[in-house]
Parts: C-alpha cells; structure tokens; sequence
C-alpha cells in the first residue's frame, strides 16, 4: 500500500456534531470490528451516541493520507482499564496497531492504571499481537451462536413458574427484585475478572435500560405463587442479523431447576415471532461456566469463536517482544 503521508495518532475529537466526519469513520470502523470478534453488530450511531454521552472512555485516531485507518479506545475498569483497538484489514502490517497500543498504554500509565486488559480472538492476529505486547491471558471465552432459522427444542415449563417478558423497561413492581437478580451476574466463575459491573440499584437499572433505547429484550421466570422474580435472559436486538444474549441470570435458590435453559428457549422463540429481522442469536461464555454451556448446548447454540480476556501488567513494563 502506497503511503505518502505520515501516521499520526490522536485523541478522537468529538465536536458539538457527532457527524463530523472523523467520527463517522471512528465508529464505523469500531462496529466492523466488533461484528468480526464476536458476530454482534452495533451500529454506528449507536456507538456515536455512547461517545456524546461522555462514557468516562478515552479514545484515538490513526491518521494517514487524510483518511482514519485505526480506532482505539481504553475505558477506566477497578484499578485498571478495558481496550479495544481495531485496524481495518486493507491497512494492516502498517505499525497502526503498534502505534495505536502505544497510545493507549501510555494514557493508562498517565491515569495509574496497574493493568490494560482486552479481548482477543484465538488464533488470529490478535492473539500474537497481545503476546507481543507481553498480555497474559485472564479467563478463555466462548462466543456461542444460535441461527433463528428454526425453533427453539421444546423445553418444559419448571414446575411453579410462570412466563413474563417486557421490551425496554422492567415493570416497576418488579424493578427492586430485578435489581437485586442482577447482582448475581457476578456468581459466574471469574465475573470479576471480566466484568466492571456497578452496585445494582432500582435507578442504576433505568439508567441501564434507558441507554438500550428500546431494544432491550428481556424474558422472566416469576414464582407462580409470590410473583418474585427468579430468573431472566436478557438481549439486545439488532435492527437486523444478530441479536446478543447479555446476562441470563438465576436466583440462587432456583438454579438447578432448568430455568436458564427454559428462558434460553423462551427468547429464541419470541425473537423468531417478533423480530423476524434477527437471523442469530449470540453468547459469550466464560469456558469455566459449565451450566450456561450446558443450557446454551441444549436449546440449540454452537461454538462460533473462541476468545481470551488478556491482559497487560503495567507495572512490569511494556513493549513488543520478538515473539
């Protein structure tokens, strides 16, 4: 590839116009990027609209012959940071991603970051990539993927629940337990690990939800006699192709009782129905969490990637090696 300009890398501008060109490019490549590392696409402007809602995340551009060839972003995590830099595939081998991992590992240490973590999908390019920046892996994932081209198995109702459902907000009866459900996202092996999750709270929860702008989906299992929530499947609608499955969450006292794998089949069912858009369903999985591997295996799903959560120590140095 020709280049006749140098490269140069710089903070995102984000001016009053979020359609200022730059951006648009920014998060193009950003939602191309995503969609390859884990089949989940996020549309631009959704992404736009979480870079004017000033996230707390700091972002950069690579610039070379009047044109954005890279987007990296590192957003504060615990004591630490979460990055993702994507390189379109006509300017890679260029030194962008160095040049782009450099910056975003110099704003860490600016910010006294003891860490840098990241998701890489295994055996690809970005995978020797963070071996070379000295990353070291945290937890194995698994992206799995279910095609709506048919019906979910048939997969009986757990003795004394009933079905709920809701699209953007929780009903409000059912706002506190949903929130204290929600807390339990961090039961999963190595949740803390992966997760920079907030103290769940009632307002917490609508904030959440609000920033969705509708396309939350969520079914429930309620106790038939109480009406407490027991369980709930969350997912995010695409406008088209896939949707991403976020949490599926079970009160502790009621797991066992096959209530993911019923809510599993519950929402592939109603995507079909109600969102013929959708043509998957995506997962991602910690390799540990056998029992959401189990549910995702029995209504259906397969393994489609297989990723790691890396990350760089910042306090042992950085820097390429020769791997």
């Amino acid at each position: 590839m020709a280049v006749t300009e140098p490269l140069v890398i710089a903070p995102l501008r984000v001016p009053a116009d979020v359609i200022a060109a730059e951006v648009i490019a920014w998060c193009e490549i950003v939602s191309q990027g995503r969609l390859d590392d884990s089949g989940t696409l996020i549309p631009p402007e959704l992404i736009a609209e979480q870079i004017l809602a000033d996230d707390g995340a700091v972002r950069f551009a690579a610039h070379r012959d009047g044109l954005v060839v890279g987007a990296a972003e590192i957003r504060p995590q615990h004591d630490g940071g979460f990055a993702r830099l994507y390189v379109p595939v006509a300017h890679r081998r260029t030194g962008i991603g160095r040049a782009l991992s450099a910056a975003a590992l110099a704003e860490a240490t600016t910010r006294r970051m003891a860490r840098v973590s990241a998701t890489v999908v295994a055996g690809q390019a970005g995978e020797a990539f963070a071996a070379a920046l000295r990353a070291r892996t945290l937890i194995r994932l698994v992206t799995v993927e279910r095609r709506l081209d048919e019906a979910a198995p048939a997969v009986p109702t757990p003795s004394g629940v009933a079905a709920l459902s809701w699209t953007g907000r929780c009903p409000d009866a059912l706002l506190d337990g949903y929130a204290k459900l929600k807390r339990h996202i961090m039961d999963a092996p190595d949740a803390a690990l992966q997760i920079d999750g907030p103290e769940w709270t009632p307002a917490i929860v609508r904030a959440w939800e609000a920033r969705h702008r509708g396309r939350l989906l969520v079914d429930a299992a309620v106790d038939e006699g109480t009406g407490a929530l027991l369980g709930v499947t969350e997912v995010v609608a695409a406008s088209s192709g896939a949707a991403d499955q976020l949490d599926t969450i079970v009160a502790p006292e009621s797991r066992g009782r096959g209530i993911a794998t019923w809510l599993k089949a519950t929402m592939i069912d109603r995507l079909r129905r109600d969102w013929p858009s959708v043509d998957r369903l995506t997962s991602t999985v910690n390799e540990r969490n056998t029992p959401m591997l189990v549910a995702s295996e029995r209504t259906g799903f397969h393994v489609a990637w297989r990723r790691r959560l890396v990350t760089v120590d910042l306090t042992a140095g950085t820097g390429f090696t020769s791997q």
